[in-house]
């Protein structure tokens, strides 16, 4: 709902083409495609670039007809299916970017991307065997999604058809545009890459129903994954990642050798690396839902396909000479999120082993050294930082030292998850599905792994947090949006008035040293949400964590008034040595004064219980933006400093 008599501001001229892109990805969906998809394409392009000897400039533009194509047939595929699974969505409560679009439009939009696809054939003459192949890859979306075929509800037809259709198909594709370089016709290295995208497509596809199963279930759709039980289906993926992809890769691997000699030394990292993971007792998490949990074995992520190969293939093809030198390095930009989540993953197994950390605690002691004895030499007195400086930068050390890979690994199966937190998560999960509108913005400050982000596909969302571990978990469940390292305290100028909700999680805001940082993030909060837009924070309630019925106003015996404005409360856990130290926890009462500074409706509503006889946690959402704050109650040992300037 709008706020009353406020005038929605004027876009600025700045943000418009990335509002566009903003509307594009929200029905082309490229987070669902983009980086699962295109690089084991781009492997088997490459190898054949290498096999055929292709020069430079007909491999760029052969390159650039394929993927062109490619994409449009992926951006047809999700806008078919996004407009037949409308009543499905619906149902599920889930958003469907195309519900607000007239028929006429949808049926527009599937039908220019339809056309655009064969464009390229015009340009660079694709052969008839590529222009067949790349219709059959158009038919088998149709035909997954349209009634009365609709294979998606057909069990095993299905898993079939989008397999064909993910990988299987657009691999030939490329085979035979490729091969038009020179012609050979059908040789083993062709059938063993079709094979190897066929295995890549099922467990593709699989992966995909077992992640909608609940939504699926919920709006009365019939997929394979429904019908299955899930535990029986854990357990035939694991045993079809290590009895068919694992030799299937291999094999594929030993054939190409001869023309991409670093294929080898790729498969050998990216097994020895995912078997030290399993020996360390890591564990693969499909979704939030703690039944698709299963011990991390070599291929039961994507990871060799979207990393390893396509990445060995391109810088292989880079020593090939100075005209191929852009391909390995335009590919690990545009694919540079596999490369991050990799680096994560070994610093997470040093770590464990234990090895990172002696390397980390002997370089950060140098470092330390490094700095004290730098500012002794150069930094008169009068630049030395202030207490408040130094107490604000140790504690983004002590949050950064705290959330690491090791603590960012468990921390949704020991939090959001746990069966005393369960019912907070489901409670909040409905609460943003009620406020996320398909017309919605979101940014979640302090967004931790992504877990809440994660469960929004559809909506256009950024999230920042302070933890650099926790973010590249957040970004391989979140790949295709805005992710920032961000201290909450600091203003971000460009997302003013931007985003329709802001929320701030699970008492994040706790940790802010004094009220009055605790204030600066609020106005942040407030800076950052739109005119007509919503926020929404959890609340820490002191009277629920101490069990105490705190009094706000308490009874004195001098003329001055006693205030509780809240307290200071430590999570430590013993089991490995962490601690959550000093955190900040108002008062309700102190929090909507807080709030209500910064807009006109603030109220507090509460979750379900947990459990019987318990009391539901709080939330508050504040709504009504003001235009400018209100002016600040008067100094005391709450005073605040104003925030930033308002948007009008």
């Amino acid at each position: 709902m709008r706020a009353a008599n406020v005038k929605e501001p004027a876009m600025d001229a700045s943000r418009r083409p990335l509002d566009a892109i903003s509307r594009f990805c929200a029905f082309a969906r490229p987070g669902n495609w983009f980086v699962s998809k295109l690089p084991p394409l781009l492997a088997i392009a490459y190898i054949d670039i290498l096999r055929f000897s292709i020069a430079p400039g007909e491999a760029a533009r052969l390159l650039v007809s394929a993927l062109f194509s490619i994409c449009c047939v992926a951006i047809y595929g999700h806008v078919v299916n996004d407009i037949f699974d409308l009543d499905a969505d619906r149902l599920a409560n889930k958003t469907n970017r195309l519900a607000a679009m007239r028929p006429a439009r949808r049926v527009l939009l599937a039908v220019t991307f339809l056309l655009a696809g064969f464009l390229p054939a015009l340009v660079i003459k694709y052969p008839v065997g590529a222009i067949l192949l790349l219709a059959l890859n158009y038919l088998w979306p149709a035909i997954y999604s349209i009634p009365p075929a609709r294979l998606k509800e057909r069990g095993l037809f299905g898993v079939t058809c989008d397999a064909l259709g993910s990988h299987v198909t657009p691999t030939l594709f490329i085979l035979a545009l490729f091969a038009t370089a020179a012609p050979g016709g059908l040789t083993l290295t062709a059938l063993v890459a079709t094979l190897w995208a066929t295995v890549l497509g099922l467990k593709g596809i699989l992966h995909h129903q077992i992640a909608d199963r609940d939504n699926d279930i919920l709006s009365g759709v019939v997929t394979f994954a429904t019908q299955a039980d899930l535990a029986t289906l854990q357990r035939f993926l694991t045993r079809f990642n290590l009895w068919v992809e694992l030799p299937v890769s291999a094999f594929f691997t030993l054939l190409v050798f001869s023309w991409c000699p670093l294929a080898v030394p790729a498969f050998l990292l990216y097994t020895g690396a995912e078997t030290v993971k399993y020996q360390l007792g890591f564990q693969f998490a499909l979704t939030a839902n703690p039944a698709t949990i299963r011990p991390s074995v070599p291929f039961i992520n994507e990871m060799f396909y979207i990393l390893w190969l396509p990445m060995a293939a391109a810088v292989q093809l880079g020593f090939e000479g100075p005209g191929f030198l852009y391909i390995p390095l335009l590919h690990s930009v545009i694919f540079h999120r596999p490369l991050l989540q990799q680096l994560g993953d070994w610093r997470a197994i040093l770590r464990q082993t234990g090895i990172w950390r002696a390397i980390f605690k002997r370089l950060r002691n140098w470092w330390v050294k490094f700095q004290s004895s730098l500012t002794a030499y150069l930094a008169p007195a009068a630049q030395q930082p202030t207490p408040s400086g130094i107490r604000r930068a140790q504690k983004r050390q002590d949050v950064v030292r705290l959330y690491d890979d090791a603590y960012a690994a468990q921390y949704e199966q020991k939090f959001l998850n746990d069966p005393l937190m369960l019912s907070d998560t489901t409670s909040e999960l409905d609460l943003l599905r009620r406020l996320l509108t398909p017309e919605v913005s979101w940014l979640d400050v302090a967004c931790g792994t992504g877990f809440f982000l994660r469960h929004f596909p559809e909506t256009h969302r950024a999230g920042i947090d302070l933890s650099p571990a926790m973010l590249r978990l957040a970004r391989q469940g979140n790949p295709a949006i805005e992710l920032r390292e961000h201290d909450y305290r600091d203003p971000i100028p460009e997302w003013e008035n931007k985003w329709g909700l802001v929320s701030c999680m699970w008492y994040a805001y706790g940790f802010t040293e004094t009220i009055a940082e605790l204030d600066r993030l609020i106005a942040n909060l407030w800076s950052w949400t739109a005119m007509d837009g919503t926020c929404f924070v959890p609340l820490a309630d002191p009277r629920l964590m101490t069990g105490m019925n705190l009094p706000y106003h308490a009874p004195s015996p001098n003329a001055g008034r006693v205030m509780i404005t809240g307290i200071l409360w430590s999570y430590i856990e013993d089991d490995i040595g962490a601690a959550h130290a000093h955190l900040l926890a108002p008062n309700l009462e102190f929090m909507t004064e807080l709030f209500q500074q910064y807009f006109e409706r603030v109220e507090i509503l509460r979750y379900p219980p947990a459990f019987e006889g318990w009391q539901g946690r709080p939330a508050l959402l504040a709504s009504g933006k003001k235009r400018h704050p209100s002016k600040m109650p008067p100094a005391g040992p709450w005073a605040v400093t104003p925030g930033p300037a308002g948007p009008g």
